[in-house]
């Protein structure tokens, strides 16, 4: 997987911890399966995960794609 991906990866799991959401609720709220929401947390991004997932990742935690994206932690 590209580092990209592993910081995506990585940053989802810290925002989710941050805000105290299992990955059912994080789910919800991004609109993914809980089967998605499994392998992001297993590092595995799927088609699932479009511009419109990172859109709402955006919006609704007012973090920057450089944040989300980058090497350091959320």
């Amino acid at each position: 997987m590209g580092k990209i991906q592993d910081n995506f990866c990585r940053n989802l799991k810290a925002l989710r911890k941050k805000y105290g959401l299992s990955e059912w609720q994080m789910g919800r709220i991004l609109k993914l399966s809980d089967e998605t929401m499994e392998a992001l947390g297993q590092g595995i991004v799927t088609e699932e995960v479009d511009t419109g997932t990172l859109h709402l990742i955006y919006g609704y935690y007012g973090i920057t794609p450089g944040e989300m994206l980058g090497d350091e932690e959320i």
